[in-house]
């Protein structure tokens, strides 16, 4: 045996995929993976980054230097700042981590001629909007917006923007070493024009976000209405801006904000109740994740419009390369629910790199009578099982948790170590603990606190 070659490089990842699937055009896939913080994003867009430059180089014949607009493979990259701007965080362990996952198909002609790219995103982390933990962020354009807005002309001047300490959605922390956020909204707003939004459209979208962290500010307190307990909103005049801003007709909204609707069974009548206090702001935090999720469904659907490609003829002749870039495995000295549906994903993730990398191949082997020694590997069936099998199992657990009027996370973790006292995955971490629960993941033990658990799991709307 000679000395072991050099480590595994990006370039050489994706120029081996581009190379097979050129040579026996077929299409290829690669998953970035690893723990949160491992550099999954920062691979991800390397990866994008050499497949475009190849373009320029002349690597491919036939590709043209001109274009009408900027060149598709430029428009490839500029889709990651706008990505990165609205679906990427400071948290404790990364300064610019991915809280959503995507699947980057990116697109080429039988020569290697590089010709679109579709985002298909998954599991946008919905609690960071509302609630951060202790230095972490917020999504990054938020703060960008905040501080970049008066730089930018040409910009809507109704926003009615503060200071992001004035903000309850952004105020935990503020800022990140090394990183001037003016800058990055410049950046982003100059990649959006690039991708072919129409100032319209960027002025509504950032009329959206401005939206939400309005809506974070609303504060509600408890009234007299109709000789019933009610509650009303304390400052008339935000909810004014907010739909305005959203261009959403002000009574309807008050309505939503301050009484919830139920159907009466018999006569299918809608009833109104009003709120208290406490329901009224989950309520508007339901609000705020429903808006902003919707903007960056649309965001990903107009990326892709932007790189699509027009000629559908072409699309059967289409070759391609996947990239998978989601969420790494998890664990903090704290973790709560949106760990528990990270780590989730991932296990179903390392079930899908099992069955294809040992369970198929070996069973191809043995079809082809090749001669191979028998790898062992650990099936996480049971993990998965115990976290979203059946009725008993912890999601179904949290979901029946939330439709009870007097439950609190506390029930809940009674129910999860009533359920589970006999198994070996999901158990009591210590004699002591009074708000964890442990679960035996294929990386290794996480304890989660079930704190705010049935809160995240609530869209109250």
């Amino acid at each position: 045996a000679g000395a072991p070659g050099p480590p595994v490089h990006l370039y050489s990842v994706a120029d081996a995929a581009f190379q097979t699937m050129l040579n026996e055009q077929v299409n290829q896939s690669i998953i970035i993976s690893g723990e949160s913080g491992a550099g999954k994003t920062e691979a991800t867009k390397r990866i994008l980054a050499y497949l475009a430059e190849r373009q320029k180089t002349g690597a491919v014949q036939g590709s043209s230097p001109s274009d009408a607009r900027r060149t598709v493979e430029q428009q490839v990259l500029d889709a990651n700042p706008v990505l990165e701007a609205f679906g990427n965080a400071k948290t404790v362990r990364n300064d610019n981590s991915s809280r959503f996952g995507k699947f980057v198909e990116v697109e080429f002609d039988s020569s290697g001629k590089l010709l679109s790219a579709q985002i298909c995103n998954y599991l946008l982390e919905k609690c960071r909007i509302v609630t951060q933990q202790p230095e972490e962020r917020n999504y990054h354009v938020f703060y960008q917006l905040c501080a970049g807005f008066s730089e930018v002309p040409g910009l809507p001047t109704n926003l009615r923007l503060k200071e992001t300490q004035d903000f309850e959605y952004t105020r935990t922390c503020d800022s990140i070493d090394g990183v001037d956020d003016a800058v990055e909204f410049s950046d982003m707003v100059n990649c959006m024009a690039s991708l072919g939004f129409s100032n319209e459209e960027r002025d509504s979208v950032l009329r959206i976000v401005t939206a939400v962290l309005h809506l974070g500010n609303l504060t509600f307190s408890p009234c007299t209405r109709d000789q019933q307990d009610g509650v009303q909103i304390d400052d008339a005049s935000q909810i004014s801006v907010i739909c305005e801003l959203l261009d959403i007709d002000e009574a309807q909204t008050s309505k939503v904000l301050e009484y919830r609707s139920l159907e009466d069974p018999l006569t299918k009548k809608t009833i109104f109740r009003p709120h208290d206090p406490q329901s009224s702001s989950l309520t508007r935090h339901s609000m705020s994740k429903v808006v902003y999720t919707r903007l960056f469904d649309w965001l990903v659907w107009r990326i892709n419009q932007s790189m699509s490609v027009s000629n559908k003829a072409m699309q059967k002749e289409l070759r391609r390369i996947g990239l998978l870039d989601i969420y790494g495995f998890e664990v903090f000295e704290w973790n709560s629910f949106e760990q528990l549906c990270i780590n989730f994903a991932n296990e179903k993730l390392q079930q899908h790199f099992n069955n294809h990398m040992f369970t198929l191949e070996q069973q191809m082997y043995t079809r082809e009578g090749i001669t191979w020694s028998h790898i062992t590997f650990q099936d996480n069936q049971h993990i998965i099982d115990a976290l979203a099998k059946g009725k008993m199992c912890v999601f179904s657990l949290v979901d029946s948790e939330c439709s009870m009027p007097s439950a609190t996370d506390n029930t809940l973790l009674a129910k999860i170590h009533s359920t589970f006292k006999n198994s070996g995955v999901i158990y009591k971490p210590s004699l002591f603990a009074s708000n964890d629960f442990a679960v035996k993941h294929y990386a290794g033990e996480v304890v989660y606190s079930t704190e705010t658990f049935l809160e995240k799991n609530t869209d109250k709307l």
